[in-house]
C-alpha cells in the first residue's frame, strides 16, 4: 500500500469513526454534515477517474472511454469502482454519440445516462425519450435512482440526441448485479 493510500485510508477511517461517535453523543441528526463527511471519505479512499452522483449516492468510478472510436466497438468493462462502506460496484462508458448510435448491454445493473462533456457527473442526467430510448430487458427503476433503468439480461439503448454521453452502471452485488457489463456500440 503506497504512502498516499495509507494516509487516505487513515483519514477515511478517522472520519467514519468520528461519524459513529457523533451519532452516539447526539440524538439530533445533521444529514448535511454526515453526507459531507461520507462524500469526503469516498473521495479520499475510492479510486477512479470520474466522480458520479446518482440519487443520494456519490462515488468515484473508472471510465471506459469510447469517444475516439469511429466504428463499432465492443468489449467487457473490466475496471470498476467500489462505493465505500456498502461495497456496491460502479463503472461508466463515455461515448460520443450521433443520432441513432446504439449501445447493446448485457448484464445486470442499474443504468443512468448523463449528457456531459466531462466529469464530475452530477446534475446532467439525460432524459429518456428526448435524449435516448431503451428496449429489451430493461425496466424503469426511477424509484431506486432518478431517471434510471434496470438492466436484467440484454438491453439496447438508442441515442436520439448527438453529443458526449456517459452511460453509468451501478450494481448491488447482493442482488446478483455486477458493473462488469458487456457492451457493443454501433453507428458511432
Amino acid at each position: 500500500m503506497t504512502h498516499l493510500k495509507k494516509i487516505s485510508f487513515g483519514i477515511s477511517l478517522l472520519l467514519v469513526t468520528s461519524l459513529a461517535f457523533a451519532g452516539c453523543k447526539k440524538e439530533e441528526k445533521n444529514d448535511d454534515t454526515q453526507n459531507t463527511l461520507v462524500l469526503l471519505a469516498a473521495a479520499l479512499n475510492n479510486p477512479g477517474d470520474c466522480a458520479v452522483t446518482a440519487g443520494t449516492r456519490t462515488t468515484n468510478t473508472f471510465t471506459t472511454d469510447l469517444t475516439t472510436a469511429s466504428s463499432a466497438k465492443s468489449g467487457v468493462i473490466t475496471q470498476v469502482g467500489t462505493v465505500p462502506i456498502v461495497g456496491h460496484q460502479t463503472s461508466v462508458l463515455k461515448i460520443t454519440a450521433k443520432v441513432g448510435t446504439t449501445v447493446a448491454v448485457t448484464g445486470k445493473a442499474f443504468g443512468i445516462v448523463y449528457k456531459s462533456e466531462n466529469c464530475p457527473l452530477t446534475t446532467a442526467v439525460a432524459q429518456t425519450v428526448t435524449t435516448f430510448t431503451y428496449a429489451g430487458n430493461a425496466t424503469d427503476s426511477s424509484s431506486q435512482f432518478t431517471n434510471s433503468h434496470e438492466i436484467n439480461g440484454t438491453s439496447t439503448l438508442t441515442f436520439a440526441q448527438a453529443g458526449t454521453h456517459y452511460y453509468f452502471f451501478y450494481a448491488i452485488p447482493s442482488r446478483g448485479q455486477a458493473a462488469t457489463v458487456t457492451y457493443a456500440v454501433t453507428n458511432l
